[in-house]
């Protein structure tokens, strides 16, 4: 691929079969409006799809959940990056350079990039962006739509010299950063305005390794460093003496429960918010030891999944509907990340672009090359134009 087709970040949308194209030109003639190259969809709809990243592609690619076939895709520059994503709100966050850019869902492209401050990193919650600097707790929110430099900027910041911190934005966009102080800082958006108040933690040492996670907007807190988790109302659990094992991974910020998600190397863990008795999933039969990705719970059930071992569970409010089994594919998986928008969910593996639905027994969906061939198709329509004219 030429240096000309690198620099531009293009997309493309698969092609669709030849009876539909047809409605679908003459819907769009009726309505006034063809884009030539790319499907033009209806904005806020919620056309049941999800999108992925493919790290060895340098790719995102746009999942149709109900067709199970990926059907558009951008490329990237970047070799380390992400996507986040609530709805027709979707962001890639180039953890190398530091820059954040909007997608535009409609024609699968990338808008215009956002540096971010030095040393941070971003989290999309609904339509923020929460952005913290770890290593001194400077913290920053911004549109996820359309994030603006000057909401990051020195004068901007919501907390500063806060020292070593993590954070976490919820689905409702609420941020919370809590440094190792003890000092919990939360970020509620009011129209306009950012409301923002300080509480105190009780028990955190200055050596923690903290990561943070939201139950709707209850605030838990891992300390890695003492196997130690901070409850609401300043609650706290010995993870050790409960029988969880170290290393265990905080859940995705997710819905309201009255529980908080954990998984460990060979089970997924509940715990109950006002500190109960843990409730254990095993991973598998067995206990087989893997890689935990990070669980999460939507639309009434907690999901695990564990690379290495293959191990997934589905644990549900409703009994029947839940699940567990070992994926033959998923034990050589790379870097597992559960992925939700809308009522969908897919497992991904982010280095190699693996989509597993978890519900839909697990099927494997890996249709890249056809994506990438489509895309580069369209690039070298971009770099020859007087081909198409």
């Amino acid at each position: 691929m030429s240096a000309h087709k690198r620099r531009n970040v293009t997309g493309v949308r698969r092609r669709l079969p030849a009876f539909v194209l047809v409605l679908v030109v003459a819907a769009l003639c009726i309505a006034g409006v063809i884009y030539e190259g790319a499907e033009v969809t209806q904005v806020n709809v919620n056309d049941g799809g999800i999108w992925v990243t493919n790290k060895s592609k340098q790719l995102v690619g746009h999942l149709d959940y109900e067709a199970r076939i990926l059907d558009g895709a951008l490329r990237t520059e970047a070799t380390n990056f992400d996507v986040g994503q609530a709805g027709e709100t979707v962001t890639v966050s180039d953890l190398g350079s530091l820059t954040v850019a909007p997608v535009n869902v409609t024609q699968v492209a990338l808008g215009s990039p956002t540096v971010l401050p030095a040393g941070s990193s971003a989290m999309q919650g609904g339509d923020v962006l929460g952005v913290l600097n770890a290593a001194d707790g400077t913290l920053w929110t911004t549109s996820a739509a359309s994030p603006s430099p000057s909401s990051l900027a020195d004068s901007a910041a919501l907390a500063s010299n806060m020292g070593a911190s993590a954070f976490v934005t919820g689905e409702d966009g609420s941020v919370y950063s809590l440094s190792n102080s003890g000092t919990l800082t939360t970020v509620k958006h009011s129209g306009s305005v950012d409301e923002t108040k300080t509480t105190q933690l009780n028990g955190i040492s200055d050596d923690a390794r903290l990561s943070l996670t939201v139950v709707g907007d209850q605030v838990v807190a891992l300390d890695s460093a003492s196997n130690t988790l901070f409850l609401p109302g300043n609650k706290t659990i010995d993870l050790g003496t409960a029988g969880i094992e170290a290393d265990a991974v905080l859940q995705q910020a997710g819905p309201k429960d009255d529980s908080v998600l954990m998984a460990t190397a060979t089970s997924l863990v509940a715990i109950p918010l006002t500190g109960g008795q843990p409730v254990i999933t095993p991973a598998a039969e067995g206990s087989p030891s893997g890689i935990p990705a990070a669980p999460v719970r939507h639309d009434g059930c907690a999901y695990g999944a564990w690379s290495g071992s293959g191990a997934y569970v589905r644990s549900c409010k409703d009994p029947a509907s839940n699940e567990q089994m070992v994926v033959d594919t998923l034990v050589s998986a790379r870097e597992v990340v559960f992925r939700t928008n809308r009522k969908a969910i897919v497992l991904n593996d982010v280095a190699e672009g693996n989509v597993w639905l978890p519900d839909s027994n697990m099927v494997l969906m890996d249709n890249w090359d056809e994506v990438e061939n489509q895309l580069e198709e369209s690039e070298e329509e971009q770099d020859s134009p007087e081909l198409t004219n």
